[in-house]
């Protein structure tokens, strides 16, 4: 009869060490990475207790991946790994990282630790990031409230560009409001998002009580408001279902780290070796020291 338990513990480890890893195969075949990694973290199972084991370890490594690309589709992220064949018997890096180029995907290889280091960061030096980063995103303007503003954190203006031919007119500006929140441990839940969608609501109304330290180009705008919600942690499910309803984006921290890596800086702290690549963590931290 197959171990749960200790079935459930090897394939988390091979989930971890495939996706949390340094080293990421392009292509790996499931049945067989799983029977090898029972032969290695159970010294004592032997050849054929390895083989009765395989099929349960694989059925719970494929439940991981596929609950690891179904929560990167609900939160608009990129999973590292996708399933490569309706059996789901590989698992194959996801075409949108491979074809980076070498750095870019230097940094797509580092996102955990990257990770790491944007969830160890004050919170001022959060903002500062956030800031950078919706700078990057394409806000013309950008301005981080003064400590204490309640509800809002950051504003800014954005152009949407549409293409032609369209009926809608090609400049659509919009104001941006946003809340940037620290959390390590704990998921914002729908009711931290329902308060923010509040603020929203009396930032269009102009209320005077949110709106007084607001600057003075963002009030005088008649565009309209979208709310923009980022943590270092993530949101509940039903967090996410309720923000698609009223027209409000949520970002945690996996969004953080993909803009991160696209932006421009992150180029800058990435030194070639003779044996690859290196990531210069602490002129990452420098950048957004207050």
């Amino acid at each position: 009869m197959p171990n749960p338990k200790k079935n459930t513990i090897i394939a988390k480890k091979i989930f971890d060490r495939l996706t949390k890893g340094k080293s990421k195969p392009a292509t790996v075949d499931l049945p067989d990475y799983c029977y090898e990694a029972i032969l290695r973290y159970d010294t004592d199972i032997g050849d054929l207790g390895a083989l009765k084991e395989q099929d349960d370890v694989l059925r719970k490594v494929q439940n991981y991946f596929a609950r690891d690309i179904r929560d990167h589709e609900i939160s608009g992220t990129k999973p590292e790994y996708v399933f490569g064949d309706a059996s789901r018997e590989t698992v194959v890096l996801n075409p949108d990282i491979a074809k980076e180029i070498p750095v870019t995907r230097f940094l797509w290889n580092r996102r955990q630790r990257l990770l790491s280091l944007v969830n160890s960061l004050p919170w001022d030096s959060f903002e500062r990031l956030s800031e950078y980063l919706l700078i990057t995103s394409g806000l013309k303007r950008v301005k981080l409230t003064k400590r204490g503003q309640e509800g809002i954190d950051v504003c800014g203006l954005y152009d949407f560009e549409i293409a032609r031919p369209s009926l809608i007119p090609i400049k659509f500006e919009a104001r941006i409001v946003g809340q940037i929140k620290q959390r390590s441990t704990e998921k914002i839940n729908p009711a931290a998002v329902r308060s923010f969608k509040e603020y929203c609501e009396d930032v269009k109304k102009l209320d005077k009580d949110i709106s007084k330290d607001l600057p003075d180009w963002f009030v005088a705008s008649n565009s309209p408001v979208l709310g923009l919600y980022i943590t270092t942690y993530d949101y509940t499910r039903r967090a996410y279902a309720y923000a698609e309803n009223e027209w409000l984006f949520l970002r945690k921290n996996l969004h953080v780290v993909e803009c991160l890596i696209q932006s421009p800086l992150a180029r800058e702290w990435v030194r070639a070796e003779d044996i690859g690549y290196s990531f210069n963590e602490r002129a990452f931290f420098e950048a957004f020291a207050v």
